[in-house]
Order: structure tokens, then C-alpha cells, then sequence
């Protein structure tokens, strides 16, 4: 090996270096505490909007809906346009999730109670507060050997998991050791499971949010299960064969796993209309809200067109670390012209010789 290639090679050695340290730099925003406990603390789940257009009579049985701050949802009433239809209503999903609405119809079909609430959905959100890390909804399919076959994988691996998993270790983390630390006695790692029936009219709404997430779900014959952790956040759909075990575990173990700054924002994933208090209800522990970090994004939004402070803050890391990787690409393809050239002039030289 020549000096010039030791050059070459030191350079792009330093190059590789440069952007190691920009990721690790990234990578030190993390913490210790769980993903699921971080999102029950810090993540504001994202809101449903309920699009009316003319409601007519049956805008008083509206009201329910838009007195309820509770609820992860927003109110839009509008005027039918010319040559429109009034009476309707849309559910939209939280902005990310692309498709059809969760639900649309006339606005007499509009159940205002069960819009925001079902006995799933109540026994979900006390499952969270209660600190478990997350709950595994089991959509059956009808067919019977199929649903038990699936139950049974599902609830194997929940055991395992709640048997062998272990939590992030906190120690050295200075909030647990200020005065006034958190009671993490409740912090551990649980993963239960709730099974849905598709002829159950009671979760229909619920049915519908999940089944309409992704194309083609609601349309499949097979059962389909959702591991569901911080404020009611779906993080996918694993449907028939797919509910295997090693998807079960991996599932798992990014949930009980040390949380990262970007996670809401970089990985899939949508909530659920749920109308729980949140605030109050997670405050046994409150340890990642003592986790001098950035904040987490996904807080609802008060309109489609407000963005909040913590948000824009993590836009602007994301901004400020975008611009240091653009400045490293250009740095990269700067040098490689240079090297590109030198190389040249040196073989023309050795050919002038």
C-alpha cells in the first residue's frame, strides 16, 4: 500500500468517524425508561376528527361530543356546500394514517356514547393505568379453530414474556437518586391479552379503528392481534400466520425497551379514540416526567393547523441534525471529488513518464 492510498484511507476513515459521532450524539438522547412507561407519560394521544356537515335536528345529540375534553377528539361542524348532501359525518384517523375514514354516515346513525366508549376499550385504558406495558387486542375471525389456535400462541408468548423480559436497568439515572424520587415499585414488565368478537356490536366502533387502519385488514379471514401500550398506541396489526412467535417477542421487547426521543415519530403505529384522563390517571410513577429530555412529539393538537411547542422543538433537532448529516454527505462527496481527481493526475503523470 502506497502513502497516497494511506492518505485516502485516513481521510475516509475520519469521514466515517465524523458520522458515527453525529449519530452517537443523537443515540445519548435516550434514556432508561421504558417506551411504554415513557409513552403513557409523555405522549398525548393523537385526535380523531369528527367531520359533520349540517347536522340539522340531530345537532344537540352533538353536544356529548363536543363537551367532552377527555377524549382524543376533535369537532368539526360545517355548511353543506352547493348541490352537497347535509346529515353526514365523517370519522377521520389522527393525521399519518392514510385511507378511508374510521366511520362515515348519516349523523341520525350517530351514536354519541358509543363513539367514545365500549367495554374493551374501558378495560384497555385501565389495564395501561394500571401500569401494564401493553395489552395485546385479539380480533377474532369467527372461525373457531383458527381463533383458538392463535389464542393459544398469543397467550404462550405473553408468558414468556412476562417470565423473561427485563426492564431497562435505571440505575445511575439521577432523578431516582434527588430527594423526592418516583415510586417505581409499580414499573415492571406485564403484557396481557383481550379478545374482540367481530359480531360484538358493542365494539363496533373499536372494530372499525382497527380493521380500517391498514387496506385489506377488514377483509381478512384470518384473526388479527394489535399490541396496544402508553395511551392507547396501536403499534401494528399482525394478521393469521404472522402471530407467530418470534413477531410476539419482538413486539414485546421494543416495549419494555429504553425509550429514544424520535420513537413516536420514526416508527409506525396510530391510537385509538379513547376517552380516558390520562393526566391524572398516570401519575403513580410520573418517572419520565422527571427525565430532563426533549420533549417526545404526538401531543394532540388543538386544530389541524396549531403546532405545538414541543413539537416544534423536535422538529428542530430533527432540523439541526438533518443539517449536520447534509453537511457530512456534502463534506463525503466534496472529498470524493478531490480524491477522484488527484487520482487522475497522478496516473496522467505516471503516463507522461
Amino acid at each position: 500500500m502506497d502513502s497516497s492510498t494511506d492518505k485516502h484511507g485516513g481521510m475516509w476513515h475520519c469521514l466515517f468517524a465524523a458520522v458515527v459521532v453525529l449519530f452517537a450524539a443523537g443515540a445519548a438522547e435516550a434514556c432508561s425508561v421504558p417506551v411504554y412507561r415513557w409513552a403513557l407519560e409523555r405522549w398525548a394521544a393523537e385526535p380523531y376528527v369528527l367531520r359533520v356537515v349540517d347536522a340539522g335536528d340531530e345537532a344537540r345529540g352533538l353536544d356529548p361530543l363536543r363537551q367532552c375534553k377527555s377524549a382524543n377528539l376533535i369537532v368539526e361542524e360545517e355548511e353543506a356546500r352547493e348541490g352537497g348532501h347535509g346529515g353526514r359525518f365523517e370519522l377521520l384517523y389522527p393525521a399519518g394514517v392514510a385511507g378511508a375514514p374510521a366511520m362515515e354516515g348519516g349523523v341520525e346513525a350517530l351514536d354519541a356514547a358509543a363513539l367514545l366508549d365500549s367495554p374493551v376499550r374501558r378495560e384497555l385504558v385501565r389495564r395501561l393505568l394500571d401500569g401494564q406495558s401493553a395489552v395485546w387486542l385479539l380480533v377474532k375471525c369467527g372461525d373457531r379453530a383458527k381463533d383458538q389456535a392463535v389464542a393459544a400462541v398469543l397467550g404462550e408468548q405473553i408468558a414468556v414474556a412476562n417470565r423473561t423480559l427485563r426492564l431497562p436497568d435505571l440505575a445511575g439515572e439521577p432523578v431516582l437518586d434527588a430527594p423526592g424520587a418516583p415510586n417505581v415499585a409499580n414499573l415492571r414488565v406485564e403484557f396481557s391479552m383481550l379478545e374482540v368478537s367481530r359480531a360484538d356490536d358493542a365494539e363496533a366502533v373499536l372494530l372499525r379503528m382497527l380493521l380500517g387502519s391498514e387496506p385489506d385488514l377488514a377483509q381478512t379471514a384470518e384473526p388479527v392481534a394489535f399490541p396496544v401500550f402508553g395511551r392507547g398506541r396501536v403499534l401494528y396489526a399482525l394478521v393469521g400466520p404472522g402471530i407467530c412467535p418470534e413477531m410476539i417477542m419482538k413486539a414485546c421487547v421494543f416495549i419494555v425497551g429504553p425509550c429514544a426521543c424520535e420513537i413516536k415519530s420514526d416508527n409506525p403505529g396510530f391510537d385509538l379514540l379513547l376517552d380516558a384522563d390520562w393526566e391524572s390517571g398516570a401519575g403513580g410513577v410520573k418517572l419520565a416526567g422527571r427525565i430532563d429530555l426533549p420533549p417526545l412529539p404526538g401531543t394532540a393538537l388543538a386544530s389541524r393547523a396549531s403546532i405545538p411547542q414541543d413539537r416544534a422543538a423536535n422538529t428542530a433537532v430533527v432540523r439541526n441534525v438533518a443539517a449536520a448529516v447534509s453537511g457530512v454527505v456534502v463534506l463525503v462527496g466534496v472529498a470524493s471529488v478531490v480524491l477522484s481527481r488527484r487520482l487522475r493526475v497522478s496516473k496522467n503523470a505516471g503516463n507522461k513518464l
